[in-house]
């Protein structure tokens, strides 16, 4: 599937993916997180009003592609 993401955004969603799953969430700072993805701690926040919200869009993110995914496998194998 195409990427329809803002570059910036797909940027910080994919860093903080990557920075939770080697450090867990509570380990990755939103200075971290900005840092890593080449933008400023305001730029994160403009999208996200703070780490919560970011953690909470890639968990309904992923479990809704995990859901559709999984979906997909029943439907192919009936």
């Amino acid at each position: 599937l195409p990427d329809l993401r803002p570059r910036g955004v797909g940027r910080l969603l994919d860093t903080a993916l990557d920075l939770f799953a080697t450090r867990g969430a509570e380990g990755a700072t939103v200075r971290d997180i900005a840092g890593r993805a080449g933008v400023s701690e305001g730029a994160l926040y403009r999208h996200f009003p703070g780490k919560q919200e970011l953690t909470d869009h890639l968990r309904t993110t992923h479990m809704s592609w995990l859901a559709g995914s999984v979906g997909r496998g029943r439907r192919r194998s009936s």
